[in-house]
């Protein structure tokens, strides 16, 4: 069975020992996907990605499962542990212009609920965190029209035995230049193909976030993102993210951003 270790799992009688939460008298039967004790049941649905605990006798705690959150339904006493999305955001900064954007990225994530998000500059990332991701937005300095070297580096140096194993993952980019007309479509475009390459599945932003402003390809700004307009674009890539990973990964229906209130057009056609 998938680890629970660090979740504090109760139900009626429930103690915690250790890496074991027990009850008294145990009735095991069951596979790796689902084990029920007694007339408890633990069961691991793999579409929704969700464990639900009708209150177990034992669970045997293997090793740290990070991103899970807990939720009681009073009603019948059945607890759900939800893995959260885990969204990566992976950025190369020189001035400091596009970490700013990267942060605006996270935050904006971070506004999805069940999200869980990880900000990383490339001097401190390695291929677990790509390995960790459900999603990942990719940020880039626009250096002579397109990606930095050291981006381009990162990329360039990850393990090949990894290769073939980020299939599906949900990606998109954002870039900063010196000014409007720098390039920052062409180095977002770059950064896609590079995602592609890797297998992730990549998308475009419809919405405005602001008049004649969008960010169709990714985030693009000219110097640090200093405008409303420029910081809501950011906040809006790493909610769409979040949204398209909640969705595709894990399974609810209600995070697609058809089925969101907030305003996408208001400034569409002004």
């Amino acid at each position: 069975m998938h680890p629970l270790h660090g979740v504090l799992v109760y139900g009626p009688g429930f103690s915690d020992r250790g890496n074991r939460y027990t009850t008294p008298r145990m009735n095991f039967s069951g596979s790796a996907d689902r084990a029920c004790f007694g007339w408890w049941l633990i069961e691991l649905d793999a579409a929704k990605r969700t464990w639900a605990a009708g209150g177990c006798r034992t669970i045997r705690v293997l090793t740290a499962w990070p991103g899970l959150r807990l939720r009681r339904q009073n009603s019948i006493n059945v607890y759900k542990v939800k893995l959260m999305a885990k969204i990566l955001v992976l950025y190369h900064s020189n001035s400091g212009n596009t970490q700013r954007m990267a942060q605006l990225v996270a935050e904006g994530a971070g506004l999805v609920a069940g999200s869980e998000v990880r900000l990383r500059d490339i001097s401190e990332a390695d291929h677990t965190d790509l390995a960790w991701c459900d999603g990942i937005a990719v940020g880039s300095p626009t250096n002579y029209g397109s990606v930095s070297w050291q981006m381009k580096k990162w990329w360039d140096e990850q393990p090949i035995e990894n290769w073939g194993q980020r299939d599906g993952k949900i990606g998109c980019v954002f870039s900063s230049a010196g000014a409007w007309g720098g390039g920052q479509e062409w180095t977002c475009l770059a950064l896609l193909s590079i995602l592609m390459n890797y297998g992730f599945l990549v998308f475009g932003l419809t919405d405005y976030t602001g008049i004649k402003f969008s960010a169709h390809y990714g985030a693009i700004v000219a110097g640090a993102p200093r405008e409303e307009k420029e910081q809501q674009a950011c906040r809006r890539l790493g909610q769409r993210l979040a949204e398209w990973a909640t969705t595709m990964i894990d399974g609810k229906a209600e995070s697609h951003p058809l089925k969101q209130s907030y305003d996408r057009f208001g400034d569409l056609g002004k």
